[in-house]
């Protein structure tokens, strides 16, 4: 699946996951979870998640609202230590409909 961009920020998913804006130890680390949250998105959709526009070609593509975005958050926080409870099975139902929307 090809993107145009990430979902959510660096600074997004520092927020999301409770750690200060300042700290740069695991940015590299984050910026991994971030690419992976959205591949594991689009993957589960098995359509292409943009960030702005879908390209004409792409019949399939879906630009990311904010319920995508969450998901996203969500996912690099059960990446980074889990800590807000939430699992693959509380994503899968926050982005469900949006696998057949427009196909």
């Amino acid at each position: 699946m090809t993107t145009q961009s990430t979902l959510i920020t660096l600074e997004d998913s520092k927020i999301q996951c409770r750690i200060e804006l300042c700290m740069s130890d695991d940015d590299v680390l984050l910026l991994q979870y971030i690419n992976s949250a959205h591949r594991w998105i689009e993957s589960y959709l098995d359509r292409n998640v943009y960030l702005d526009s879908v390209p004409e070609d792409d019949t399939n593509g879906i630009v990311a609202d904010d319920t995508i975005r969450q998901a996203c958050r969500c996912l690099v926080t059960i990446y980074y230590d889990k800590r807000d409870g939430a699992n693959l099975d509380y994503i899968r139902e926050l982005i469900e409909n949006y696998r057949n929307i427009g196909v």
